[in-house]
């Protein structure tokens, strides 16, 4: 059985946006081997390895996707960055390098947003190992949809313009990505859109208890509330002052008569939910969901949801939920005017007051957000096709070589 290694892809993980991407990513090739007549088995390349961990998350995705645990595998993401790291990592390099000759390709995702320097070098740097060993080893390096950029520093996107040159297929998950792509190696890129688009969810999965008020999730971010929740470097800045934007949002909506629930999306953002439950005792606090898939179940249970974390508010645009992306970086942009959603709110550059007001008279208008998001989930769907074609096409000419 043609066996795919991903990286950039994690499922031991709180971040859920970065899980699921990588059950996405299996659904899609899965998906994808079926056209093609073909079965794939999987071998995923994990950053955060320790094995009952992992043993279980797999065990969740196999379940949550309805696939055959036999055909996934979790090894650890080796590292060569140092010589200390090449010692510590020696056995976990020969495995992960063993895992990419003798694959029929690398399936890349760069944890969907990092491929870029505006999280640190040193995270592009360790994303970008497996690619470059793909490339050098002379297996089919594919760039699953992603953002590609942007690239603030000379050593960025000198590394960006070594891999970009090496890869098979390259797919961007927004127009601005592809453009970047094509800007810094010369190469076209597909544009298609964000794979978590195309996560299961089920409506009835879920029940909450009935209420007339109307039910509005708020997705507070652990990294923008407070940077040391979370070992990311934040190379970015905000106009707004995002912990006092929060709580005048919450304090706009219960002052309107609205039933705000906190729905985590990353581990740190349930410290930031403590500390808001403790201010408002009357509103819900969700925990972390064990799955996306579950945590999709609970959002589109909801009227509004109001999100700073990109893939909580893919979770509700792709159900059909009224969404507010509230943006920190490019990426938002890029996305949701792909897919033709127009309602971002913006951090890097509007006032706390304008973007507290954006979101509340959002809130108003939610029943026409909610057909608006209909109408892009429909053209991300579209979207979807457009990778699906690109890696059928691509995955087809390497089984037939």
């Amino acid at each position: 059985m043609p066996n795919i290694v991903l990286s950039g892809a994690v499922l031991n993980s709180d971040n859920l946006g970065c899980v699921a991407l990588t059950y996405s990513a299996v659904k899609m090739l899965d998906e994808v081997a079926e056209r093609l007549g073909a079965e794939f088995s999987y071998t995923i390349l994990e950053l955060s390895y320790d094995k009952k961990g992992c043993e279980r998350s797999k065990s969740l995705m196999c379940d949550r996707l309805g696939i055959s645990a036999s055909s996934v595998e979790v090894i650890p993401m080796g590292s060569s960055m140092s010589v200390k790291a090449k010692v510590r990592h020696c056995l976990e390099n020969r495995a992960m390098r063993s895992r990419i000759k003798g694959s029929l390709a690398l399936f890349d995702l760069t944890a969907g947003d990092s491929f870029s320097d505006i999280y640190g070098l040193e995270r592009l740097e360790r994303y970008a190992e497996p690619m470059d060993y793909a490339v050098g080893c002379g297996t089919p390096l594919i760039l699953g949809p992603q953002t590609f950029g942007p690239f603030k520093s000379d050593e960025g996107r000198a590394l960006a313009e070594r891999v970009f040159g090496g890869v098979a297929l390259a797919v961007a998950r927004d127009g601005l990505s592809a453009q970047c792509f094509e800007e810094v190696c010369g190469k076209a890129a597909s544009a298609s859109t964000d794979l978590a688009f195309g996560l299961p969810f089920d409506a009835e999965a879920l029940k909450l208890p009935h209420t007339d008020a109307p039910r509005v999730a708020l997705n507070a971010s652990g990294l923008l509330y407070d940077e040391s929740l979370e070992n990311t470097v934040k190379a970015f800045e905000l106009k707004v002052d995002y912990r006092v934007f929060v709580h005048r949002v919450i304090e706009g909506l219960l002052d309107n008569g609205y039933e705000v629930h906190l729905v985590p999306h990353v581990g740190a953002d349930m410290a930031v939910n403590r500390v808001l439950s403790e201010r408002y005792p009357c509103i819900i606090a969700h925990a972390l969901a064990d799955t996306p898939v579950d945590a999709k179940n609970l959002i589109c249970q909801m009227d509004l949801l109001i999100g700073s974390r990109m893939h909580a508010t893919i979770a509700a645009l792709s159900s059909g939920t009224a969404v507010v992306p509230v943006a920190y970086s490019r990426k938002f942009e890029g996305l949701f005017g792909g897919v033709g959603y127009k309602h971002v709110v913006d951090l890097a550059s509007c006032t706390t007051d304008d973007a507290v007001a954006a979101v509340l008279d959002a809130a108003r208008s939610r029943e026409v957000l909610a057909s608006e998001a209909a109408r892009a989930r429909a053209t991300a769907d579209e979207k979807l096709n457009v990778a699906r074609d690109a890696l059928t096409a691509c995955l087809g000419g390497l089984l037939n070589r």
